[in-house]
């Protein structure tokens, strides 16, 4: 290295802090002007995710707003999409679990990261979205499973199943160096606590409760009566055929779950020895039992 060969008498403001004095010169916080810093800072997260990622399978939550009924301002039988396989990485916080009023309830929680780009690429060529007059990005009460903590879980449990609560583009520094847009932040909760169509629940997650049985009540849901709308003629409208006879083949029919594992049940107990009606017709509400 050489000595500097300006005289530091021949250096004034107007030249060495041009930012200020020529303002079309400078902008340290001008997007544009960091155009191929960005760039890399893209590929540099894509590639973290891909090397310290899982795959997991990832669920879309087909809610239509118009097949949803507007009055409750819900659409109750919208069947769940997937899996699609999607890398993502993970930050994973195991809680306690609980005793909530009606049973026990984990109360995991867990970060994923999602590259934006390859999150996009993943749905290419499915409309899935498209369909369902959705963007291509995940949003609250899509729903994933954690298939590779789930491969050799004891008691022939399976992957834990997650609904997603938030999802965040920007975070300040840590998600968008250089005001860049490169990964979705995702939040999501354990998902034991309903069973929805289209989304599978987990294998042998068994508890003590009062019903006859926990999980989907048995019913018969039609993809193309959620999922696609009627047009003029009658006719359903989909881009893609084959896409549509798959999906059909998926939802149409859900099943119900299997009945619990331990015999006792609270309704037949309190019938028999709290409140048995049929002595002295004691019931005061009719026959509710």
């Amino acid at each position: 290295m050489g000595c500097p060969v300006t005289p530091l008498s021949c250096l004034t403001p107007a030249n060495i802090f041009a930012g200020v004095y020529k303002p079309l010169c400078g902008g340290f916080a001008d997007p544009s002007n960091f155009q191929a810093e960005r760039a890399l800072y893209n590929s540099g997260f894509s590639e973290l995710i891909n090397n310290f990622g899982v795959d997991i399978n990832y669920y879309v939550n087909t809610y239509n707003l118009s097949a949803a009924n507007n009055f409750y301002g819900e659409h109750t039988v919208a069947p769940y999409y997937g899996p699609t396989t999607i890398r993502a990485y993970v930050e994973y916080q195991h809680n306690g679990v609980p005793l909530q009023t009606y049973g026990w309830e984990p109360d995991d929680s867990i970060t994923l990261y999602f590259h934006i780009k390859s999150y996009t690429d993943s749905f290419s060529g499915i409309y899935i979205h498209a369909n369902n007059g959705q963007r291509i990005e995940p949003k609250a009460d899509d729903g994933f499973i954690l298939t590779p903590f789930g491969c050799d879980r004891p008691g022939g449990r399976s992957a834990k199943t997650f609904v997603v609560t938030e999802v965040i583009d920007e975070d300040g520094g840590p998600l968008n160096p250089l005001m860049g847009h490169y990964i979705w932040k995702i939040t999501a909760k354990r998902y034991d606590y309903s069973f929805e169509a289209g989304f599978p629940d987990e294998d042998n997650n068994v508890q003590v409760y009062d019903n006859s049985f926990s999980g989907v009540l048995s019913s018969s849901i039609s993809l193309l009566d959620q999922l696609y709308l009627a047009n003029e003629n009658g006719d359903y409208m989909t881009t893609q055929n084959d896409e549509l006879i798959e999906l059909q083949d998926v939802f149409a029919t859900q099943l119900s779950s299997n009945p619990k594992t331990y015999p006792f049940d609270v309704d037949q107990y309190s019938k028999d020895n709290i409140f048995d009606n049929s002595v002295n017709d004691t019931s005061i509400y009719g026959r509710y039992y």
